[in-house]
């Protein structure tokens, strides 16, 4: 099937490096966007990847312009393009590693051992991917001037690498000015009950961001309830939407466009804005506007609230983030607590890899309070400190402590060399 894209029988995947991954054989064209989704790898690197493939005459028109908007259209929350090529017969479009957002909120609840609800740290989790949703949408609509025009469970991507929802298929994206062109259902039949209902007449800009705000609250809908959903008079019921949730989904689905709430409305709902994860990161990822006196108050409560968020989150999206706020935030030793707490729970090759490269700098720092916390904490880290970090990067420093000035600074070098 994917030999056959150019005459000749020429791979085009192989020619730009990549291949697909033999689970792939199983990959199936999802009814509500016009791509199969593909795994595959970066052969130059081993690098997994995710291979967007549409080979449907009827919808190459809209792949290609799909493959154009991804390769010019760049936001933190949008799938991260790497690769693509195109054809008359077959489009390709090659991002980073990525899940849909359906077959992630499917994994969390099968972690739980129930197919149906969602725990403490999952509803943590799904309020901070609505919130970066929310971000990249008011960046399609007032930066842009664009509509997404399909958002839904299959077409809302989250990245393997830090856990971050973003964007994804792009072929009805269109300027916000104009009439809906292309709408998802005359090209996929099953996108035609998620339309929103007819309401008053309204052209242009309004009616377009009103389409993507309905079916932002139809996929809020389906994460929580499924997608048993068979008619506009559905979403009405809230099922299992959270109570902080409710008020601002029902603004959502308002049958009247131009009465549906702003996704600032549903940033701030409590569900969103009084939740503790989406709160940390958001300090986290704004660590350089911070005064002195906000990040100690922040870091001092931090260790304790980690325990409550998911564990995947912590390592993939809280440390890297806790890592810039060293190396770009002057937030200096104060991240120290955090930084030991979750790597325990590290393996020995990560924590070598990610925290000791922090250890050794700060060991470096002038700060007496940081050498000084390290001192003091050298029995958490010691175990994977090798010989040769011990004696290049790190007993130069230690011995300063014994001329140092404060009595404290001594006493702990000696305690730790002896």
């Amino acid at each position: 099937m994917w030999g056959s894209f150019f005459s000749g029988g020429k791979d085009p995947l192989k020619e730009l490096g990549y291949e697909v991954l033999s689970d792939s054989q199983q990959a199936s064209s999802n009814p509500r966007s016009i791509w199969t989704i593909l795994n595959g790898k970066k052969k130059a690197t081993g690098d997994l990847v995710t291979i967007f493939s549409c080979q449907t005459d009827a919808h190459i028109n809209l792949a290609k312009g799909a493959l154009k908007r991804m390769k010019t259209l760049r936001h933190p929350n949008i799938l991260t393009y790497l690769d693509g090529v195109e054809s008359d017969k077959a489009v390709y479009v090659v991002t980073e590693k990525a899940v849909t957002v359906e077959t992630y909120v499917n994994e969390l609840k099968s972690n739980n051992n129930n197919a149906t609800t969602f725990n403490a740290e999952d509803l943590l989790e799904i309020a901070w991917g609505l919130q970066q949703l929310c971000r990249v949408l008011i960046f399609l609509h007032d930066d842009c001037k664009l509509s997404h025009g399909n958002i839904n469970t299959s077409t809302i991507f989250v990245d393997a690498k830090s856990c971050d929802w973003k964007l994804g298929c792009l072929e009805f994206v269109q300027s916000i000015s104009e009439d809906q062109l292309n709408l998802p259902s005359r090209f996929l039949p099953s996108c035609q009950r998620y339309e929103p209902p007819a309401g008053p007449s309204k052209k242009g800009t309004n009616s377009q961001k009103a389409r993507d705000i309905w079916f932002v609250g139809t996929l809020i809908w389906e994460i929580f309830n499924g997608n048993g959903a068979t008619s506009a008079t559905s979403y009405r019921q809230l099922g299992s939407i959270p109570r902080p949730l409710s008020a601002a989904y029902g603004e959502l689905i308002n049958t009247n466009p131009s009465l549906r709430s702003s996704f600032d409305k549903l940033i701030q709902s409590p569900y969103i804005e009084n939740n503790s994860l989406v709160e940390c990161l958001l300090f986290l990822e704004q660590i350089q506007l911070k005064d002195p006196g906000e990040k100690q108050t922040f870091f001092d409560s931090l260790p304790d609230k980690v325990d409550q968020f998911p564990s995947h989150i912590n390592e993939r999206k809280l440390l890297p983030l806790l890592f810039n706020a060293y190396e770009f935030g002057s937030s200096g030793s104060a991240v120290l607590p955090t930084l030991f707490k979750l790597g325990k729970r590290l393996s020995d090759s990560d924590y070598k890899k990610r925290i000791v490269p922090i250890i050794t700098k700060l060991f470096a720092s002038t700060d007496r309070m940081t050498r000084f916390r390290l001192l003091q904490q050298l029995d958490i880290y010691v175990e994977h400190l090798t010989p040769a970090v011990v004696n290049d990067d790190i007993f130069t420093h230690i011995c300063t402590g014994f001329t140092d000035q404060e009595p404290a600074i001594r006493e702990a070098t000696v305690k730790v060399c002896f």
